[in-house]
Order: structure tokens, then sequence, then C-alpha cells
């Protein structure tokens, strides 16, 4: 399968498991491959990824026709929200938890503008 049909499977098994009609997606498991809970492009906080990881992200989101995404999980405390990959990645965990007690910031898309 092409990678829009994979998202969309994986999208409609995401939907039937929250409505209670169906399991938890075994890729939305906890696991370092899982789109949910990998740190792939934002560990170390702040830190550009590696080339490789930003053409693996490059790969990806020209395979879904898209021009950037939006990841969490690892907050970004002292650098708050950033992006990476050249700007086709951004990370917007800025760990606002009390535990962790970021900054509390939010990502604004306005068509035709820069975030």
């Amino acid at each position: 399968a092409e990678p829009p049909e994979l998202l969309d499977a994986l999208n409609a098994d995401a939907k039937a498991w929250l409505r209670g009609d169906g399991p938890l997606p075994a890729a939305l498991t906890a696991n370092a491959g899982s789109p949910v809970w990998s740190r792939a492009y934002s560990h170390p906080a702040g830190a550009e990824p590696s080339a490789a990881r930003c053409g693996d992200a490059t790969k990806a989101l020209d395979a879904l026709g898209l021009r950037k995404m939006v990841v969490g999980h690892t907050p970004q405390i002292n650098s708050g929200i950033n992006d990476c990959c050249g700007g086709r990645v951004y990370r917007i965990d800025t760990g606002l938890s009390r535990s962790y007690g970021g900054p509390r910031q939010c990502l604004e898309l306005t068509e035709g503008r820069r975030p």
C-alpha cells in the first residue's frame, strides 16, 4: 500500500479504538517506532536532528503530499516551540505540565503565514 492509504488505515483504526469499536492499533502502542511515542525529531531538545533523520521526514512528508509536520512528546523546555529540518518539522511540547514547569505556548497556523 502507498503511504496515504497506510495513514488512512491507521486513522480509521485509531478512530475505531477511540470509539470503543476496536483494539488499540499496534502502531500506536508505547514503542520507539510508534508515531505517537517517537522522539526522532525532538531529542535532545532544541538540537537539529541528523541529516539522515531530516531526510526521513522529507521523504515521509513528500510521500503524503504534506509540507510540514508537528510533533510533541519531548519537552523543549529551554527552547520553547521551535522548528527543525529546514522548517518542515515543528516541535511543540514545551513541558507545560507542573512536573516540568515549561512555558505556556501554542503554535498558531494561519494560511499564507509562516508559523
